[in-house]
């Protein structure tokens, strides 16, 4: 009950919006609905096939993470999310001087990572 009161309380104003905690969940939420059927249909499909419990429980579990993670890659927003991450990684540490972007990692050295 907490959660959807807060989530319409975080809504209701400010910098974040309803669509904006959507954008961020609803992927995820996406991919959890489609692992939890794929694996109610993994299950079903190996219990007829008189499968042990230990294989049954592993194919369900890696067969949950590849649909969750496909579903979510799907979405553009994820996609330039973990792009964006990544290019922030790689930048930490460094400073655009001019038209060139300097590593200041280095103690006493600084190196020229891209020059335009």
């Amino acid at each position: 009950m907490r959660t959807p009161i807060l989530w319409w309380l975080i809504g209701r104003s400010g910098p974040v919006r309803h669509r904006d905690l959507l954008k961020v969940v609803g992927p995820h939420l996406a991919g959890a609905l489609a692992s939890v059927v794929t694996v109610c249909l993994l299950h079903r499909w190996l219990l007829a096939r008189s499968i042990g419990e230990i294989p049954d429980l592993a194919a369900c579990f890696c067969l949950s993470y590849a649909v969750s993670l496909t579903i979510i890659a799907l979405f553009p927003a994820c996609r330039g999310a973990t792009h964006a991450a990544s290019v922030a990684d790689d930048t930490i540490g460094t400073k655009l001087v001019g038209k060139t972007l300097v590593d200041k990692t280095r103690v006493g050295k600084t190196t020229e990572l891209i020059a335009t």
